[in-house]
């Protein structure tokens, strides 16, 4: 599967968010999510819980790391490596 096509669930799951000081709409796939303050460490937990439980890709701990979660182009180029 092409890691683009994991784009949508991702924004999905952006939406979702409760906190998220940017729309989900607006967030580009190069916005910085963790100095924007989109991703915070309980975020990010329920983030690799979504990308393990939903789309079935399972994330190493060794690749969880503020560079792979930096912005939605970082995580489908994780979500390609790790599937």
């Amino acid at each position: 599967m092409n890691s683009t096509s994991h784009l949508p669930k991702l924004r999905e799951f952006f939406a979702s968010l409760p906190a998220s000081q940017i729309a989900a709409d607006a967030l580009e796939n190069d916005t910085p999510l963790i100095s924007r303050g989109v991703l915070d460490s309980l975020n990010l937990f329920m983030l690799i819980t979504f990308i393990e439980d939903d789309l079935g890709i399972i994330i190493d701990p060794d690749d969880i790391t503020p560079e792979n979660f930096a912005s939605m182009d970082a995580i489908t180029g994780l979500l390609e490596i790790s599937a």
